[in-house]
């Protein structure tokens, strides 16, 4: 099985867009990254998200744990989402999994 990429959209009530992307291999995800119109802030806390993201998912695709593993990075930063919640981003990582599967 060669790699892919598949992506996972979810649009907030609000009207802002996560896209989750992940990239699958044989041995399930290799990488992970994040996309939309939402915002941030401060602007470092988007790479910790990402980073977060990345390493949860190579791991597991277990909801809580990515919740867990989304709020620490946020609090960490002292980070703000405008337009999206942590959910969100839950949501279209799911999206993104079930696609590649």
């Amino acid at each position: 099985m060669s790699e892919k990429l598949v992506c996972g959209d979810k649009k907030h009530a609000g009207g802002k867009m996560v896209r989750v992307c992940v990239v699958i291999g044989e041995k399930g995800v290799l990488d992970a990254f994040v996309t939309g119109d939402f915002f941030v802030e401060p602007d470092e806390a988007y790479e910790k998200l990402e980073e977060e993201l990345r390493r949860v998912l190579v791991k597991t695709s277990d909801p809580e744990r990515l919740r867990e593993a989304l709020s620490r990075a946020l609090e960490s930063s002292n980070a703000k989402l405008h337009g999206v919640e942590v959910e969100d981003f839950i949501e279209a990582a799911k999206r993104a999994l079930e696609a590649g599967s």
